[in-house]
């Protein structure tokens, strides 16, 4: 029996074992699943015997286009195979085949890829020019710029390039600039390595003369699995700690100032490269002032950062009592949590390493949000502008590498651009399955982050999934789902019971039925460990149907629960 990948109706792509290849259709039992899938949905790979799932991923020597689906975007969703991330291959076929435009049923423009403009020596100036230049005449709403293997200089340098094209002020120009600086703090590593997903959206008036309206940054699939194991890519934002704070500072941090070496940041003996990270860490702070942060927002982030780097060093004896103290101390004091609370929360270094993580993760998003209020100069749209949407991502691993964390990076791929959440769950996962129950401080810390509460929402306890199981009739869902709105990823319409909620690559609506009759059955698209779920009908603005090889149509979807038409409006953008 062949392994095979093929489409699945509820997971996207997967590994299966197939019974047999004859015939318009084919079993394949993937785990404890089987699945009738038709062949036209089948791809045979070329593998030796000793390959196993997991590498075998990662050694396709050539990408099938069954895959890309080159011709329309909209036809990858939903999740394709981990290490084969959809729209990162289409923009790399299309940049390798000199296809630098869009087909029908796309939402995007690539304007520059790996193998495009970037080769040669190109500056990052040059780069950002013909990229911005290419936008302004394609006419397109959305525009998608890949740089997988840039520098961090060159979100930078497209963002300025963007900025004087449309006749950006200087204020606004030198405010885009710190705030692009004060996120690659946290985003980059000393050794100028891009960390995360990062995007950035140039928004603009939609008149004959094109005004600034906004610039808005995200920051996605934070890459932090250096935090708390061997580490040889020290995010900036430690180092600035340690070579760039005065020693009162440091204290102020319960730092040591003789120590110079961390599990989150490893020592550095070059003097020029510390004379260098002094000299961004001033410009560190003069950007935080230029965006308005106040001294103590700074402040508050650097002691949360601080925690992060004592909660990487404390250890843990044979019997389970915490080997460093000291370091356990300084989180309480830090973090501003009782000490005998402290030491009943992180009592693992599972649970530790887990905890900076996932506080780091919690910075960042703040943090991104700050910057963001900063950046929007035209208040607030009231539709959705057309933007440019510069991506930049950690470089690919090696085609040969089985290494786990490789094959993290390369699963983070396929998840950056076609999970529903903006990060990954897998630390919330580990912080649940530890039975942990976070303090209410930490809690706080944890509310903006967008993975959290919409883990919170959409599989929590009276969340979407729940009452998707067990509600029965409009008096019952109609003030469950109200519940459900409150949250600020979620909007209700009250007369129709659609509840909609927003994520980065579109939005995904669910309807409720108003009595049980109605109810129709479906699955859950992105977890392989699907369940069969019953009293919601769902469907997804401008996406392919799961069940259903017919495309969308022009103005919408289709019903997954009727197999007809919706005309539902179709998504804007990816992002």
């Amino acid at each position: 029996m062949p392994f095979v990948f093929y489409r699945s109706v509820s997971a996207g792509w997967r590994v299966g074992v197939a019974a047999s290849l004859d015939g318009l259709h084919v079993l394949v039992r993937d785990g404890p699943v089987e699945e009738t899938v038709s062949a036209s949905d089948i791809y045979v790979p070329q593998l030796s015997e000793a390959e196993g799932d997991a590498q075998l991923l990662l050694h396709m020597p050539d990408h099938p286009s069954i895959f890309l689906q080159k011709r329309n975007a909209a036809l990858m969703s939903p999740t394709p195979l981990v290490g084969l991330p959809p729209v990162v291959d289409l923009l790399r076929y299309r940049a390798a085949n000199d296809e630098f435009l869009t087909d029908i049923g796309d939402n995007f423009s690539l304007l520059l890829g790996e193998g495009g403009f970037t080769g040669g020596g190109t500056s990052d100036c040059e780069i950002a020019l013909k990229a911005a230049l290419a936008w302004k005449v394609s006419h397109k709403r959305q525009v998608v710029v890949s740089s997988g293997h840039a520098l961090p200089s060159l979100s930078g340098a497209l963002l300025d390039t963007c900025c004087t094209l449309f006749e950006a002020t200087p204020l606004q120009r030198s405010m885009v600039a710190a705030g692009v600086r004060v996120i690659s703090a946290f985003t980059s590593t000393v050794g100028r390595r891009h960390m995360c997903y990062l995007q950035a959206h140039v928004c603009v008036k939609e008149e004959a003369a094109e005004e600034l309206q906004c610039v808005c940054l995200e920051c996605n699939h934070l890459f932090v699995t250096g935090i708390g194991g061997p580490n040889d890519f020290n995010f900036k934002i430690f180092s600035y700690i340690l070579y760039g704070l005065t020693e009162q500072g440091r204290e102020r941090l319960y730092i040591n100032h003789r120590q110079r070496s961390f599990v989150c940041q490893s020592s550095i003996e070059d003097a020029a490269l510390i004379a260098r990270l002094q000299e961004e860490y001033v410009a560190f702070t003069r950007a935080t002032e230029a965006l308005g942060l106040s001294g103590a927002t700074l402040q508050a982030v650097l002691r949360q950062v601080a925690a992060i780097v004592h909660l990487t060093e404390v250890e843990f004896y044979a019997d389970g009592t915490p080997s460093n103290l000291p370091a356990l101390k300084s989180v309480a004091s830090l973090l501003e949590l009782d000490f005998e609370e402290c030491l009943s929360t992180f009592s693992s270094r599972e649970v530790c390493v887990t905890a900076a993580r996932l506080l780091y993760r919690a910075v960042v998003v703040t943090l991104v949000k700050k910057v963001n209020a900063a950046l929007r100069f035209a208040g607030k749209a009231t539709r959705p502008p057309p933007s440019i949407t510069l991506l930049v991502m950690p470089p690919l691993p090696p085609a040969g590498s089985d290494s786990l964390e490789n094959i993290v990076l390369a699963t983070m791929y396929e998840e950056v651009l076609q999970a529903f959440l903006r990060t990954s769950d897998h630390e919330v996962v580990q912080w649940q399955r530890a039975g942990l129950c976070a303090p209410g401080k930490l809690q706080e810390l944890f509310a903006p982050m967008d993975n959290y509460g919409l883990l919170k929402l959409l599989y929590g306890l009276g969340g979407v999934l729940s009452l998707a199981r067990s509600a029965r009739g409009e008096e019952t869902v109609k003030p469950a789902l109200a519940s459900c709105a409150k949250s600020a990823h979620a909007r209700l319409n009250a007369s129709t019971l659609m509840l909609t909620l927003d994520h980065s690559f579109g939005t995904r609506q669910y309807q409720f039925p108003r009595a049980t009759d109605d109810a129709a059955p479906l699955k859950s698209v992105y977890h392989a460990d699907f369940k069969t779920l019953t009293h919601i009908s769902y469907r997804e603005c401008g996406c392919r149907d799961a069940r259903s090889s017919a495309r969308p149509d022009a103005d919408g979807g289709w019903c997954r629960a009727t197999r007809r038409c919706r005309r539902v409006a179709p998504r804007e953008a990816l992002a």
